[in-house]
């Protein structure tokens, strides 16, 4: 936050009640990571820009979860490779799976770094 009194111009650091960069990809972060807390600890809303905030951190959730629904559907095109029992009709579905989902996590992955970039920029 800015604030401008006079002629002094004065920057308060924003403390972030989520659990901030410490956590893992893999982990979900709470729906008021990016929003600073009071001094109780709570968080709090105090312009239009926390909405946003919110908005964020809720989707950064959502795409935590497909993170995990691409690392399942890596296993399972593993597992149908490793059961095509020489098929080339089942491996060429087998590698289509698991590449589509390695394409899917690392899409997943650039937006995470996006959102929490923009967040830290609205913050």
């Amino acid at each position: 936050m800015l604030s401008i009194s006079n002629t002094q111009l004065s920057l308060t650091a924003c403390t972030s009640t989520g659990s901030g960069s410490s956590s893992g990809f893999f982990s979900f972060p709470t729906w008021y990571e990016y929003l600073c807390s009071s001094s109780n600890g709570n968080p709090q809303i105090t312009n239009i820009n926390d909405i946003w905030l919110i908005v964020l951190a809720i989707i950064n959730i959502l795409l935590r979860v497909a993170a995990m629904i691409a690392v399942f559907y890596i296993i399972y095109g593993g597992i149908k490779f490793m059961t095509s029992q020489g098929n080339p009709e089942e491996i060429n579905k087998a590698k289509s799976t698991v590449l589509s989902a390695v394409i899917g996590l690392i899409i997943c992955v650039i937006a995470d770094v996006s959102i929490s970039f923009i967040a830290g920029q609205i913050q």
